[in-house]
């Protein structure tokens, strides 16, 4: 879009006053009066000429007579048919910020037969001819070149006061004049006046040109207003170009501002178009009035601005209240100026390390809020001369002054620390580094003292003194184990013994400096090196010595029933301070004691041996010293005694005790007793039939293996003494019956046919068959009667079932029996007998069977009989057991 009228475009200085370009999409010319002449309005071209490169809009232009000769046509301006002169003024060129105006070029095309294109520059007002100094100044025939990187046909540089200094012209039009031969059809491209710009930029709107557009403003005399009764308002005003340096910030100044009446201001590319981060919302607002203020958008200025954007234009931002209307009087773009120190204070003055202090800064700056300025501060260690940060914090904002903390580390030097410090502010501008009118000494920290303990609680004249840190001191900058401590010993405030400088924990004063009821002070300090702490102190007063032991038996031996001990014990104690040393004496149980001279006399009770003690007890009239001295009174080793057992008679059956009872009641020992009585005594069975003791009683259950006489022989001794003890025991025989025989038979067989030899035999055993019993063996049967007497008999059976018991009786008439079954058959007739009949074959056969089967029955009936009588004899034994034992 073409600029606003009004709007000087400029790139890098270069005004391009007026081009022509071959149309496109363009309008025709619409002259319209100005001022009783025609201006040409421009138009915004996006090519150029073979000839010239021309990348910016031409400005308008007016013409000074009636009508306007020249016309655009499709490769430029041409005259008008029929006329040969073209006479034209450039409107108000006045670019903000100039500094010089430098060149011009213009360019065209077409003059074969003479003409001329020249041209004059007037002031502001048009009064006053600029240049040349009179007359039009003819372009023919200056050469070709290049202005500010385009290339014109015509180059020139412009003369004369009024293009730099103090008599520079700030506002300028040029008046063309054009001439031709009618034959000749020359076209005009357009022409460019260089110039440069320079900071500062002091804009007081007395060229309202500059202010490009407005929003119910008015540009008066004064400066920027707004239209009564507006409450806000807008103005732009540009175009800024900047050529090298671009200026760091931007100022305004105005009237009638203050509370809810400001101005703000937001920038714009050469096409009208916000740059981010500058906008309105994020701008600062100027509402103090007669002072020049500057615009900050957050913690950005003018100088933060893209590389990239060489031309702006300023959008003011114009807020009133409806009763106050304000004026903006200023528009400043300048450099800014560095900030100011402008006082410093610090909270403490000296610190010791590990501890803090604080700096406040305030500092000023003509642009910039506190707030967006930056302190830096170092420190120049009194130690190795380096100026440092180390020990500093970040500088923090707060209640319009800057806080820097210093905080000495432990390994931080000692001394006085000199400050030094600059401010810079928001567009990278510094102060002068300047050393701080203070400085700060920092301490070595004193290290805390040692918690002690002395041994002994008590002091006395012959004691050392030791004196035990418990707690080590501690120390900020220095570990434990580097820490050293300073021991000092003061009898009657006298220092008699100093240790310093020790690694050692504890530390001894010997005895000898002090004596009895003096006055002993311990001093311990700790040394970190540089700096000694407070002293721990412990008063003492000496006290009384009490008696002191020498050398002296441990312990006293005596014998039982001897003589007496005499012991000097006046050599076992002494007094170190001199004292008269009294005595008593006294002994526990067992042991007497008596004074002889400068011993005592110790004597045993009689019968008397074991442990007993001697107490001693010394004072010196104010402390008492006590002494144990152990007394061992050995004994006479006195034999064992044990109960003289008469001698045993004991039943068969029945249980025997033998109380021997060995001790050693005089001297405790003990006694060992053991006999041969297993070797003796047959069939001793431990816990059935025989029980013994350690003391040699035992208690034994009479068997029929024992029946007879023994002498058992007895072993005691307690180890010193060795004694035999005889001791007879008789076990007399109790009748036992017989047990219950057993038969045997030859052949042997139970069932027998015909006459045949039977030979039976009986066994059986009595447990008085040994003790000379005699034992008798009868034999019966049922049918035959008394078959026999003796252990073997033979017989021949007649036919028929026959029980034959067998009784057997011994000494005393106890008997047992026991029984065989036998079936005997008849044997057939040797000589051959006529078949009986049917009846008689089934009768021998019956016969037959039927004594097979009462044979059969008697012995199962038997067998079952033994059986019952044998689990009977069975249970009888075991109850007479279990009875035994109880017993």
């Amino acid at each position: 879009m073409p600029p606003r009228e009004g709007v000087i475009v400029a790139f890098l200085g270069l005004l391009i006053v007026f081009s022509a370009f071959p149309l496109m999409n363009t309008s025709s010319l619409a002259p319209h009066s100005v001022n009783s002449n025609h201006e040409i309005p421009y138009t915004i071209h996006d090519f150029a000429t073979p000839k010239t490169v021309f990348l910016f809009p031409a400005l308008g232009f007016h013409n000074i007579i009636e009508e306007c000769t020249l016309e655009e046509t499709s490769s430029g301006y041409s005259f008008k048919a029929n006329t040969t002169e073209a006479h034209i003024r450039t409107r108000l060129l006045s670019p903000i910020g100039l500094s010089r105006w430098i060149d011009f070029g213009f360019s065209y095309d077409g003059f074969l037969h003479g003409g001329t294109v020249e041209f004059r520059v007037l002031d502001k007002n048009e009064t006053t001819q600029l240049f040349p100094d009179s007359g039009y100044y003819n372009t023919t025939s200056l050469p070709s070149g290049w202005v500010e990187g385009s290339f014109y046909d015509h180059v020139g540089v412009f003369g004369g006061p009024w293009t730099s200094g103090d008599s520079i012209s700030d506002a300028i039009i040029v008046e063309i004049r054009l001439k031709r031969y009618l034959k000749d059809d020359p076209i005009f491209y357009g022409f460019a006046i260089n110039y440069t710009t320079s900071m500062p930029i002091y804009e007081d709107f007395s060229i309202k040109d500059h202010v490009t557009l407005t929003k119910n403003c008015t540009v008066e005399p004064k400066g920027i207003m707004l239209t009564s009764r507006e409450d806000d308002g807008e103005a732009i005003i540009g175009p800024i170009e900047f050529e090298n340096k671009r200026p760091d910030v931007l100022g305004l100044m105005g009237y009638y501002l203050g509370k809810g009446v400001y101005v703000k201001a937001e920038i714009l590319t050469d096409s009208l178009t916000v740059i981010p981060g500058f906008t309105l919302l994020e701008s600062s607002s100027v509402n103090t009035s007669g002072e020049l203020k500057y615009i900050h958008w957050g913690d950005k200025n003018i100088k933060h601005l893209p590389g990239s954007v060489n031309t702006i234009y300023i959008r003011l931002y114009i807020k009133a209240n409806g009763e106050i209307i304000p004026i903006i009087h200023l528009l400043v773009l300048e450099y800014s100026t560095p900030p100011q120190i402008d006082s410093v204070n610090v909270s403490k003055n000296v610190i010791y390390r590990g501890e803090t202090t604080a700096l406040f800064f305030c500092l000023k700056d003509r642009e910039d809020p506190p707030e967006n300025l930056q302190i830096f501060v170092s420190y120049k260690d009194p130690k190795n001369g380096s100026w440092l940060k180390t020990y500093l914090s970040e500088p923090l904002f707060s209640d319009s002054e800057w806080l820097v903390v210093f905080s000495p580390g432990k390994n931080s030097s000692v001394g006085k620390y000199l400050f030094r410090a600059t401010g810079r502010d928001s567009t990278g501008n510094y102060s002068n580094e300047i050393i701080l009118p203070i400085n700060i000494t920092v301490l070595n920290c004193v290290p805390s003292p040692p918690k002690l303990m002395i041994f002994p609680s008590t002091v006395h004249a012959s004691s050392d003194i030791t004196v035990e840190i418990t707690k080590p001191g501690t120390d900020y900058e220095t570990p434990e184990g580097m820490l050293k401590y300073n021991y000092r010993y003061y009898v009657n405030e006298g220092l008699v013994r100093e240790f310093l400088n020790s690694s050692l924990k504890s530390d001894t004063l010997s005895k000898g400096p002090y004596k009895r009821e003096d006055r002993v002070r311990i001093s311990v300090s700790t040394w970190d090196g540089l700096n000694e702490s407070l002293p721990t102190i412990i008063d003492l007063s000496v006290e009384n010595s009490p008696p002191t032991l020498l050398n002296h038996p441990k312990s006293v031996s005596l014998m039982e029933d001897s003589s007496s001990e005499r012991l000097p014990f006046k050599k076992w104690f002494s007094d170190p301070d001199g004292d008269a040393l009294t005595y008593n004496f006294s002994t526990s149980s067992g042991v007497d004691v008596s004074i002889s001279g400068d011993s005592i006399v110790l004597v045993p009770n009689p019968d008397f041996y074991g442990n007993s003690t001697l107490y001693i007890n010394v004072s010196d009239g104010i402390d008492n010293l006590s002494l144990r001295i152990p007394v061992v009174v050995l004994s006479q080793n006195d034999p064992p005694v044990w109960s003289h057992q008469k001698d045993i008679t004991v039943m068969e059956g029945e249980w025997a005790v033998a109380n021997i009872d060995a001790s050693d009641p005089h001297d405790g020992e003990d006694v060992n007793v053991w006999s041969n009585i297993r070797s003796v005594i047959p069939g001793l069975i431990d816990g059935v039939n025989y029980i013994s003791y350690p003391n040699g009683t035992f208690k034994l259950k009479a068997t029929n293996d024992m029946v007879g006489s023994h002498r058992i022989t007895f072993y005691i001794t307690d180890g010193f003494y060795n004694f035999t003890y005889l001791l007879n025991v008789t076990v007399i025989n109790v009748n036992n019956p017989p047990e219950r025989p057993v038969i045997k038979t030859s052949p042997d067989k139970h069932l027998l046919v015909g006459r045949v030899k039977l030979t039976l035999s009986g066994e059986c055993w009595d447990p008085d068959l040994k003790w000379r019993d005699n034992l008798t063996y009868i034999w019966t049967s049922n049918i035959s009667g008394e078959l026999g007497v003796g252990k073997e008999i033979s017989v021949y059976l007649d036919p028929g079932i026959h029980r034959i018991t067998l009784t057997v009786s011994d000494s005393k008439g106890f008997t047992n029996s026991t029984y065989v079954v036998i079936v005997v058959l008849k044997s057939p007739s040797s000589k051959k007998e006529e078949p009986r009949g049917l009846s008689d074959i089934f009768v021998y056969s019956a016969t037959l069977l039927l004594g097979l089967l009462i044979a059969a029955i008697i012995l199962i009936k038997s067998g079952t009989l033994k059986l019952k009588k044998e689990k009977n004899n069975s249970d009888e034994e075991k109850k007479s057991v279990e009875d035994e034992n109880k017993d």
